[in-house]
């Protein structure tokens, strides 16, 4: 075969003998195959490659769905035939809708696989790939419930209000239910909370009745019907003298083909996103009666990050290759460490925060460093927000020897010296834990909103018996 007409195909597998089976599958098809054993080692190669197919052999659970997440964190669309029995792993790609992942038994046969690399490869030809699901990272079980809600929420014409903290996702969720939408045209979005009271703020709803208005003329013209959706973020910091102009455009969601046609089409839908609780603003009067009751037809609670504690180690690994990507670095993995302590912080800012402190743990180069500055901006308001129990605790010379710090200064760099401090006032804040609790590790490590893992590595470290 001639080298221009080869394909390159990738095979991902750390098995040695298991790898050189696929390499001869592969060549057998007169196609070319890159052997990796390591998913970032394949991620640092993929753009260079330009592969037609990514054959993935049998990892744990954790790595394979890892690596279906980091093909998308980079926005790559490239067909993966996948080897994996796990049924996790099923479920993960039907919540997602993958359509670029097949899935193959790991009972399979050089015809089965060789069958399976052409079936890939002739519907790639055929470029039917799509637009692309805005992709919801996640596996907790109120957020594989949101995801199998989708294509109804897309298929209803009724208006939508999403509650949920800030930083939550709720404009990522609005876009997944307008991808999913018949026919789905634009989405507009509308910050409500940057709307300033005045003539500026009326200009913009002008503006977007006469946009609004003029597809709506031209789609009746042209007897398009084609959908779109009006998103407002933040509707409950909408100003009240705009409240009312709102509720003039979400009940024009419908207008005539003709005067003598019963037919009607949908021109767009409102999807409305708030972090207040608009019922009580209702009751408090700062928020219309009428348009709460127009826009809670449909009402989606989206649950704050740490009340899904299993999705952090699925996120931060979807920011880290992200931004890899966009700082263009190799490909890595945050440390164990840095793990453990996200896992174990309560992230008030919820999933911006987390992405926010990914993206500062790519871009320094020093774990330590980071760790550090984590640590110096996040563990104070971390304990005092969660366990009433440290209130009495009001200065470091409680908890901590400050003399013996500022005695190392003219010995040590000062991070070397803030990292020995954050690691004392951490050892001594799991000593108060357990006196706290009469030793009960499970007690203080759920005082400290840590795993029972973590206690018993945080006393192995330090000593403490």
């Amino acid at each position: 075969m001639e080298l221009s007409k080869q394909k390159k195909i990738i095979i991902l597998e750390r098995n040695s003998t298991q790898k050189d089976y696929l390499r001869s599958i592969v060549s057998q098809s007169g196609d070319l195959a890159f052997c990796f054993q390591q998913e970032t080692t394949c991620l640092d190669n993929l753009f260079q490659l330009d592969p037609a197919l990514i054959v993935m052999g049998l990892f744990p659970q954790d790595r394979s769905i890892r690596f279906m997440n980091a093909l998308r964190a980079i926005d790559c669309d490239l067909p993966v035939i996948m080897i994996s029995e796990d049924q996790a792993v099923r479920r993960y790609l039907t919540a997602n809708r993958l359509g670029n992942i097949l899935i193959v038994d790991s009972a399979w046969n050089s015809l089965t696989l060789e069958a399976s690399v052409q079936s890939v490869l002739s519907k790639r030809k055929k470029g039917n790939q799509g637009n692309r699901l805005p992709f919801i990272v996640g596996k907790n079980p109120d957020v594989v419930k949101m995801k199998k809600l989708l294509p109804e929420l897309g298929r209803s014409k009724e208006s939508i209000l999403i509650q949920g903290e800030k930083g939550v996702g709720k404009e990522l969720l609005a876009r997944a239910i307008h991808f999913h939408s018949k026919n789905n045209g634009i989405f507009i979005k509308i910050d409500a909370s940057a709307l300033a009271i005045g003539n500026s703020s009326l200009q913009l709803i002008h503006n977007l009745k006469q946009t609004l208005g003029g597809r709506k003329q031209k789609k009746a013209n042209t007897g398009q019907s084609k959908a779109g959706t009006l998103y407002i973020h933040e509707i409950g910091d909408m100003p009240s003298h705009l409240q009312a102009e709102l509720l003039l455009i979400a009940d024009e969601t419908r207008i005539p083909l003709g005067s003598s046609e019963l037919r009607r089409i949908n021109t767009f839908r409102v999807i409305a996103g708030s972090s207040n609780d608009l019922e009580k603003e209702v009751t408090n009067q700062r928020f219309r009666k009428d348009l709460f009751y127009r826009l809670n037809t449909l009402q989606i609670a989206m649950p704050p990050l740490r009340c899904r504690k299993e999705d952090i180690p699925l996120l931060t690994d979807f920011f880290t290759y992200k931004f890899c990507k966009n700082f263009d670095k190799s490909y890595f993995e945050l440390s164990a460490v840095i793990k453990d302590r996200f896992q174990n912080y309560h992230w008030p800012g919820n999933i911006h925060e987390l992405e926010g402190a990914v993206k500062r743990a790519v871009m320094v180069k020093s774990e330590k460093e980071f760790l550090t500055g984590f640590l110096v901006g996040k563990l104070h308001g971390d304990f005092q927000h969660n366990h009433s129990w440290l209130e009495s605790v009001y200065s470091v010379d409680d908890i901590v020897d400050v003399t013996d710090c500022l005695e190392d200064v003219e010995s040590k760099p000062l991070k070397d010296i803030c990292w020995e401090f954050m690691a004392r006032v951490e050892k001594n804040i799991i000593n108060k834990a357990l006196k706290q609790t009469n030793w009960n590790r499970k007690k203080a490590a759920f005082m400290l909103n840590i795993s029972y893992k973590s206690m018993l590595n945080k006393i192995k470290q330090y000593k403490l018996v």
